[in-house]
């Protein structure tokens, strides 16, 4: 492999990894979007408390 090619490969991990991460963000955002919708929404009887995951509550 001749070094221009090595150096291909590693900017083209570089720019994976970029995106990989950005995908992360992205996701990591919706999810506290959709915990603040929940608690948004919330009627007056709703939880006070409680542990959930992205699929939902989860039990104490």
């Amino acid at each position: 492999m001749s070094a221009a090619g090595g150096m291909c490969d590693h900017l083209g991990q570089l720019a994976v990894d970029d995106v990989r991460d950005r995908l992360r963000a992205l996701l990591h955002h919706r999810q506290e979007q959709l915990g603040l919708v929940r608690l948004a929404t919330l009627g007056e009887d709703g939880l006070t408390g409680g542990f959930f995951s992205e699929d939902g509550p989860l039990p104490w």
